[in-house]
């Protein structure tokens, strides 16, 4: 028997059998994945055929029972076992123990051998190209929200999401004895779900291979990547740990994606810093969700300690803008007095503050033709007059008494 919680060696090579098994498991769903025959490495054909693999590969892993052949039955002569808390009743009547008897024990197990790889693996599925969904066949319910896991609470809660989530979970399952069907892949809500209460990114480390640093991080690097896209959705907490850590990742880290992973427009230059690119994955992001999918004062609370001054202008711009009910909207914290220090405390700017912020985003930013734009923002924020009704003339005060007029100030040479 194998110890699935041994120790790895200090350069991160198998030190057991588990290991060694796992990662061979792991490169042939790869290979499965890339429409490629194992060991071999030959391209599958026809394409349909590749199409149903990946989909039958993919509710293999997202089974909820260990339910093995009925060879392997026979030859391992498996008898009844009932001392264990996580037990899975067998074919014959008995009982599984230990990793097998958890739910999800394909893939709880793969993610204990490397929880990235598998997340790289399952973004192969996901992202190959003529894979069809569960929820894109029922379009209709496409509007329903899932419990993901251990994390509850989300903007999205509309239905009662643990009951749909299982009667999801039960269509996606429906095959008798691994038969694929039509090569439709199970919805991808109900995946992340599943991966969430595996990895469970919200609970403390525990000093599991499940609950490590590493795996929870790669964990909210993929779903980074299908937020962006706009498949799946999450919980306003799981979002904050998300874009939290895209504005802490050091630079240069391996672990920060690529500049091509959520951003196309990102400039692929070799002057494009590390820095750079991870705040152009935050504004995209930021673009991509829904503004109520996100604790809006904590996210900018961040981004400023971070010094992500062009992703928190874009928040400021968005503070001038909004009015004080759809900010706090949602949110316990914006209930209180606006005064408040809101870095500690989520509390929203009063519009003007944002006005002043915003100038400061500018004039922090390392890029002089950037700073430049100071000068139309300024010019666009006076024009608007719905904001002079609501601030009473308090944003023209302030930033007059700090920043002076834009036009005297550019003639002085003050702003760049």
């Amino acid at each position: 028997e194998c110890d699935v919680y041994a120790p790895r060696r200090a350069n991160g090579a198998p030190r057991n059998a588990f290991e060694m098994l796992g990662y061979k498991a792991l490169l042939y769903l790869r290979y499965s994945f890339e429409g490629r025959t194992f060991p071999q490495g030959t391209p599958l054909e026809p394409e349909e055929t590749v199409t149903k693999l990946r989909a039958e590969m993919l509710r293999f892993l997202f089974r909820k029972e260990y339910r093995p052949s009925a060879t392997v039955t026979a030859s391992r002569g498996d008898t009844p076992h009932t001392q264990h808390v996580n037990v899975n009743v067998r074919r014959d009547g008995g009982r599984y123990f230990g990793r097998r008897g958890d739910p999800y024990a394909y893939l709880q197990i793969l993610i204990l051998v490397d929880a990235k790889v598998v997340l790289d693996i399952i973004s192969l599925a996901l992202d190959s190209p003529g894979t069809s969904f569960l929820e894109e066949r029922n379009s209709s319910e496409n509007s329903i929200s899932y419990d993901l896991g251990a994390l509850s609470g989300g903007y999205e809660v509309e239905v009662d999401e643990e009951r749909k989530m299982m009667d999801r979970e039960t269509e996606t399952t429906l095959t008798t004895d691994g038969e694929p069907n039509d090569g439709c892949c199970p919805d991808r809500q109900f995946m992340v779900g599943i991966l969430s209460s595996i990895i469970s990114p919200m609970d403390p480390i525990e000093g599991t291979f499940t609950q490590s640093e590493a795996a929870k991080g790669a964990f909210l690097d993929f779903m980074a990547k299908y937020l962006v896209t706009g498949v799946v959705t999450a919980a306003r907490s799981l979002t904050f740990l998300i874009l939290e850590r895209m504005a802490s990742v050091p630079t240069g880290a391996k672990t920060t994606p690529e500049p091509t992973a959520f951003v196309k427009s990102v400039s692929k230059t070799s002057s494009s810093s590390q820095a750079t690119i991870q705040e152009e994955n935050i504004i995209s992001l930021l673009n991509a969700l829904p503004s109520r999918s996100y604790d809006w004062n904590k996210v900018l609370a961040v981004l400023e300690e971070s010094h992500m001054t062009r992703a928190a202008l874009m928040l400021h711009k968005t503070g001038v803008v909004w009015n004080t009910h759809t900010l706090t909207e949602g949110c316990e914290e914006g209930k209180e007095e606006e005064e408040k220090d809101y870095a500690g405390s989520g509390i929203h700017l009063s519009r003007s503050r944002h006005f002043i912020r915003a100038i400061d985003c500018y004039l922090e930013d390392v890029d002089d033709d950037f700073k430049r734009q100071v000068f139309g923002y300024i010019r666009n924020v006076y024009t608007s007059a719905s904001l002079m009704e609501e601030e009473g003339g308090i944003c023209n005060n302030n930033v007059e008494g700090d920043h002076n007029d834009p036009d005297e100030v550019h003639n002085n040479g003050s702003f760049v």
